[in-house]
């Protein structure tokens, strides 16, 4: 009898031969009953890029796969002749690192997760396969996309479509900025993109871009970047969830008739 997934991991956890290539491996794990749900959870967001003299949108894509020893990797089958060079590739690892904190709290903590990239066609200029991305523009939104997937509230959230994201992050979760954000911005207004970036420059850009200042937001944050890219969905789910906390805490501390003469509505919190 062929072992499930979780007897997999567990067997090359203590070094055991079971005699069982990786193919068979990850039949196992997609077909093992006990990790379907995880393996469909998935999320994607737009990233803005440098392509030269000019932006490029790609599109981000995470998924979890419920086996694995806590690895974040590209996906092997759209991602196999990509290649980057050394800025990408520390700052997808900062992003990951960074996630830390929420796989520990979660039941995600024996689980990988994979990324692919697909450039946004425009007409057929370019294909939507990407070959080659440098730099370090991808980490504030590989944090956020993370945060999206691994996060508690994950199935109240997705990151708005028409938004997109470029920034440098840092290990401490701040996000700084980066060269070509001229270019970038223009590609995104092509696409009619509301745009994230770093709040040490959103200033500058709302002047260079007089006609698009509404659609120029400025995060410092991986947070504050988290909260921008939130759909209208999540956000009303945080919203309710803070006004019944705040609720819940006055009744509790305070007693249920002077909690109900000062319970506030969500959109005072």
């Amino acid at each position: 009898e062929r072992p499930t997934s979780r007897e997999l991991l567990q067997a090359v956890d203590a070094g055991a031969d079971w005699g069982i290539g990786p193919i068979d491996m990850l039949i196992a794990a997609f077909t093992d009953s006990t990790c379907l749900e995880k393996q469909r959870r998935q999320t994607g967001l737009k990233l803005l890029v440098d392509r030269g003299a000019d932006g490029l949108v790609l599109l981000l894509q995470l998924q979890l796969v419920p086996w694995g020893k806590d690895e974040f990797y590209p996906d092997p089958l759209a991602m196999a002749y990509f290649a980057s060079d050394a800025a990408f590739a520390e700052a997808l690892a900062t992003a990951w690192d960074g996630s830390l904190g929420l796989r520990r709290r979660s039941s995600d903590a024996l689980s990988s997760v994979t990324w692919r990239l697909r450039a946004l066609t425009e007409g057929d200029r370019h294909s939507p396969f990407v070959e080659r991305v440098g730099g370090a523009s991808a980490g504030a939104g590989t944090a956020v996309g993370l945060r999206f997937l691994l996060g508690s509230n994950r199935r109240n959230q997705a990151p708005q479509e028409t938004w997109a994201i470029t920034g440098r992050l840092e290990p401490n979760g701040s996000i700084k900025d980066v060269q070509g954000l001229e270019n970038k911005l223009n590609a995104a207004f092509r696409r009619g993109l509301n745009v994230i970036v770093p709040a040490e420059s959103a200033d500058r850009l709302r002047s260079e871009f007089p006609g698009k200042q509404s659609q120029i937001h400025g995060a410092g944050t991986v947070s504050e970047a988290t909260d921008l890219m939130r759909g209208a969905v999540g956000r009303e789910v945080v919203d309710f969830a803070s006004y019944a906390l705040a609720c819940i805490r006055r009744w509790l501390g305070r007693g249920a008739k002077e909690a109900a003469e000062e319970v506030v509505s969500p959109d005072a919190l």
